[in-house]
């Protein structure tokens, strides 16, 4: 699932950027490594990347959340005279999509080798 948000508020960017740097860990958006995020000692929510016009983060894996969360928003802003106006694009089907297409091959192996 796919969806498209515009939004805007009224904050300047910088600051807008800078409350978004205090609860986003800055790394690297992996599936693969995400399960590690469990581990972490970081107190923040997010993971992902935040620069001057734009972000793509995605909630952080947690001890004793059994939700299966893979959506990643990302976002372009620009500031407009009085607000600050973002376009979001919030994809939940990327990592449901690249297990499937992980699982699928091993199951037509098995399938045709046996």
């Amino acid at each position: 699932m796919i969806q498209d948000l515009r939004v805007q508020i009224e904050m300047n960017q910088s600051d807008f950027e800078k409350k978004l740097n205090r609860i986003v860990d800055h790394t690297n958006i992996g599936y693969v490594l995400s399960i590690l995020d469990v581990f972490s000692s970081s107190k923040n929510l997010f993971k992902g990347q935040v620069a001057a016009n734009n972000f793509k983060i995605r909630l952080k894996k947690q001890r004793f959340r059994m939700r299966f969360n893979i959506a990643v928003a990302s976002s372009k802003f620009k500031q407009k005279p009085e607000l600050l106006a973002m376009e979001t694009e919030i994809n939940g089907l990327k990592g449901v999509i690249v297990a499937f297409l992980l699982i699928l091959p091993v199951f037509y192996i098995i399938l045709f080798v046996s």
